[in-house]
């Protein structure tokens, strides 16, 4: 019995060892359900999502829908997914994301037991801003210009913007914004007839829908705005005009201002020459304001100002021009008034 027991100590170990080597070799899958097994009737669909845009970055959360059964998953943190237990049947795998447009694949089997999918997804582009207001000139004798400003700023991982149009159905016109290099806006100044309108009041309310159209066609809206008002009413000035004498930096003067809102003024100061260049300017002056000081010394020369108010919707006004003159005489002479007759005006304003 102790020489039993004490064969059995010595081989308990190497039959543990010979169980152990056993589980791992390469024994036969004849699991129906295993993938590995050549006889099985399944097969596994893996595979990782990645952005178009150089270098490639994993998206998550991409849904992921394998057609045949209807199935659908989403990727994981690192863009990876997996179906397992599907059938060897050639179809469709579709991928949504809402920042980027849906795609897909056609899987064709071909006796593989696994494919592996690398998508690359394109980004859709982003509205990042919109501005859309009005403009109404004030001219001599008493004339008024109209303009719709349309401004909107729109980014694209992948860089593939084609075009950035405004449409209005209601207003039946579409009309493609030119890209500013400088302020990195698609832009574009509409008048009534671009509009479609005979006063610029008949666009109050009616929506303009930001479209973009990509490289490979695909058309996006990105938002949609309008205008909310149209400022008929006119900024008076007071002084100085009529080519005043000033001093180096004048203080600027018009009527008190009241149109029923919230505004706030802004002030031009242009060198009276052909083209007329601006050469000073300010904003955000209070809308109970009547004068504003320049704050920096003009140079000698002619000049005339403008003065604008903004309401809250960026719509604005602007004042018709009044001249100046800045002289070395100014100092000692004060303000004096110099009449048409014998000062003649260099430049037609409007």
């Amino acid at each position: 019995m102790r020489k039993a027991e004490k064969h059995i100590r010595i081989l308990w170990p190497i039959w543990v060892l010979i169980f152990i080597l056993h589980l791992h070799c390469d024994a036969p899958r004849n699991n129906p359900l295993d993938p590995k097994n050549p006889n099985s009737p399944f097969v596994s669909l893996e595979g990782q999502v990645q952005t178009l845009s150089i270098p490639n970055q994993a998206i998550p959360n991409v849904t992921i829908i394998w057609e045949n059964t209807n199935q659908f998953i989403a990727s994981d943190g690192s863009g990876a997914f997996a179906f397992e237990d599907i059938k060897p049947v050639d179809g469709w795998l579709h991928f949504s994301h809402n920042d980027y447009w849906a795609d897909s694949f056609f899987v064709e089997w071909q006796n593989q037991k696994r494919i592996s999918v690398h998508m690359l997804l394109n980004s859709k582009p982003k509205l990042e801003d919109m501005l859309i207001y009005s403009i109404v000139t004030h001219q001599y004798p008493s004339r008024q210009s109209f303009q719709a400003v349309t401004k909107v700023k729109v980014s694209d991982g992948d860089g593939d913007i084609d075009s950035v149009y405004l449409e209005c159905n209601g207003l039946k016109f579409k009309k493609y914004l030119a890209y500013n290099v400088d302020s990195r806006f698609y832009e574009k100044n509409l008048t009534i007839y671009d509009l479609n309108v005979r006063s610029l009041d008949q666009t109050i309310g009616a929506d303009f829908d930001i479209n973009v159209r990509d490289r490979f066609g695909r058309l996006a809206l990105l938002g949609t705005g309008g205008i909310k008002r149209v400022i008929h009413e006119e900024v008076e000035f007071t002084t100085p005009s009529g080519y005043q004498l000033v001093p180096a930096a004048p203080t600027l003067r018009w009527k008190t201002f009241n149109p029923g809102f919230k505004v706030s003024f802004g002030i031009e100061v242009y060198a009276d020459e052909i083209p007329p260049q601006v050469v000073w300017q300010t904003s955000d002056i209070s809308g109970d304001s009547t004068s504003f000081t320049v704050d920096r010394p003009l140079p000698e020369g002619d000049y005339f100002w403008v003065i604008w108010c903004m309401d809250e919707f960026q719509n604005r006004s602007r004042s018709k021009p009044a001249s100046f003159t800045v002289s070395s005489q100014t100092a000692a002479l004060g303000v004096i008034n110099l009449s048409k007759s014998s000062r003649p005006r260099r430049i037609n304003f409007f």
